[in-house]
């Protein structure tokens, strides 16, 4: 009985600790497909550039947001018409419309047009949290040649990690104190 107790705390503190910091891994899309592409842009733009989600995590505990995306052929995709002048986070909108700049990645942007990316954490507030977590945002990325954007991916969560892993901790530990009574 001590040990099923035992098992039991310690299943309840493993959850806890996995509900306080949920993160959430995100994947980019679009209408032409996967990743950071021209194809995505709604209304087209010109160029063969692109790019994909090296990582892309929220922690929703704190809300921020961990992005590492690529392009360029110095990181193995197409490269930009010229160096991006800006990249963002907008929405809410979905993969047919375009939405509004919730976040300016300026500070975390290399904007080099063959060896680029955006690579940093910033922090989101709930509302903007909310809209990413909803399907509603997108990562556009700007070049003077396409100044409404040039590759375009909207994100999706792709892989959450609630608190599954806490489920089968408590599983395997009752199946483990079963086992011991057998």
């Amino acid at each position: 009985m001590k040990s099923t107790v035992l098992a039991f705390a310690f299943a309840l503190m493993f959850m806890s600790t996995q509900a306080d910091a949920q993160l959430v891994n995100f994947d980019l899309f679009g209408q032409a497909g996967s990743g950071l592409q021209t194809g995505n842009e709604v209304g087209g733009a010109s160029g063969s550039g692109f790019g994909d989600a090296i990582g892309l995590v929220l922690d929703t505990s704190t809300n921020e947001l961990t992005v590492n995306v690529a392009w360029g052929s110095g990181n193995g995709f197409g490269d930009l018409t010229g160096d991006a002048t800006a990249a963002h986070l907008h929405g809410p909108a979905d993969i047919n419309s375009n939405g509004g700049v919730l976040i300016n990645f300026s500070s975390i942007l290399d904007n080099s047009a063959t060896d680029g990316g955006i690579n940093g954490v910033v922090t989101l507030s709930s509302v903007q949290a909310d809209i990413l977590l909803d399907g509603e945002t997108y990562i556009n990325v700007h070049t003077a040649d396409n100044a409404g954007g040039e590759l375009r991916g909207n994100l999706f969560a792709a892989v959450p990690e609630p608190s599954s892993l806490a489920i089968a901790g408590l599983i395997g530990a009752v199946g483990f104190v079963r086992r011991k009574r057998n």
